[in-house]
């Protein structure tokens, strides 16, 4: 992509992140705000549909041949086939836009090749547009920011959850931080980018829409973006998701790294292992081990429960997970196909008439 058309998309896509956030408010100045639930549990409005919907339609209406991404939108996969995609979230950080907290944002990426050339991350509620086009700076609110140079973990300000970071897990203790966190991921990632934060860390799977936008940003600062094992990003693959999250300034990004580089995630967890119980019979706890084909990537939800494979039936989390692996890696390449573990912790008997 040329600098000229990356700055016309930036043109394009701040325009409609700022009609986006000034639509997000209109819900919340009318008190019109209806909530459900996604499949996963998490929550979505009717300003976050209302907004997806609009930014659809002026973006595609001045793109038509673009693909589209969107955390609210079903994914056709028809944007693998497009040059350049939006990469959108219309809220991001939908838990602070219900309960009336301004850490939401509406997030805005242009992809191309798997890269962002273009991003906009609008915070509505504090009046905070931040932007970057590729190889021209970031900005906030029209003048140019740069990510943090501090390169000391002790003292450093790092938006990360609390718990995680005091989890005894950690084989060494983090030292002294203010810690703080935010609802939207875009918006803590632009934070460390303007400086406000010296870093931002989650071991937690993240999206496309999530980061993409941001990630130009903080990268046009000065900050480091990658997953917990310095992995870079690639963009709009057949699967939306990112394994985890670090963003931080050039200096402070390696010592982050050091300290999170060995974690597996399929075995990490935040609770301390509970204490022996060796002196009791080992109890014997259905864990079950299913998979088949997905409609899509982004939701649990079977193409077809005829052809759903029953992997195994297992006494212990031990054996289901090591069953549970060794057929996911199997199926790697097929993004769509997934297996699951299930534990059967109530059994339910018809002939008494339970539910």
């Amino acid at each position: 992509m040329t600098a000229d058309l990356a700055g016309k998309d930036l043109d394009l896509i701040r325009a409609a992140a700022l009609e986006a956030g000034a639509l997000a408010l209109d819900f919340l100045a009318r008190g019109d705000i209806q909530v459900t639930a996604k499949t996963g549990g998490s929550p979505v409005s009717n300003a976050d549909l209302a907004v997806d919907a609009l930014l659809k339609s002026r973006l595609l209406a001045a793109r038509p041949d673009y693909g589209w991404l969107s955390e609210e939108t079903v994914d056709d996969h028809s944007r693998l086939s497009a040059r350049r995609t939006f990469v959108v979230d219309p809220i991001d950080g939908t838990r602070a836009f219900i309960k009336g907290r301004p850490s939401w944002a509406v997030s805005i990426a242009v992809v191309e090749a798997g890269a962002p050339v273009a991003g906009v991350v609008h915070a509505a509620a504090m009046a905070e547009t931040y932007e970057a086009a590729a190889g021209s700076g970031a900005r906030l609110n029209g003048q140019a920011i740069t990510a943090s140079g501090r390169a000391r973990l002790d003292g450093c300000a790092l938006l990360a959850d609390p718990a995680m970071m005091r989890s005894p897990r950690w084989p060494e203790p983090w030292p002294q931080m203010q810690i703080e966190t935010r609802n939207s991921v875009a918006y803590r990632m632009v934070l460390v980018a303007a400086g406000a934060f010296d870093a931002t860390l989650a071991l937690s799977a993240k999206c496309d829409w999530d980061i993409a936008a941001a990630d130009l940003i903080a990268r046009e600062a000065g900050a480091v973006v990658s997953d917990h094992q310095g992995g870079a990003f690639i963009y709009d693959q057949p699967s939306a998701r990112k394994r985890s999250l670090i963003c931080a300034g050039e200096a402070l990004h390696p010592l982050i790294l050091a300290r999170c580089g060995h974690i597996e995630l399929h075995a990490w967890s935040l609770k301390p292992p509970r204490p022996s119980m060796s002196h009791k019979p080992e109890s014997q706890l259905l864990h079950i081990v299913i998979g088949g084909e997905l409609k899509s990537v982004d939701a649990v939800e079977f193409r077809d429960l005829a052809k759903v494979e029953l992997v195994g039936a297992y006494p212990n989390y031990a054996e289901a997970h090591k069953a549970w692996r060794a057929r996911a890696q199997a199926t790697v390449d097929n993004a769509l196909m997934r297996y699951f573990i299930i534990h059967a912790h109530r059994l339910l008997d018809p002939s008494k008439g339970e539910r």
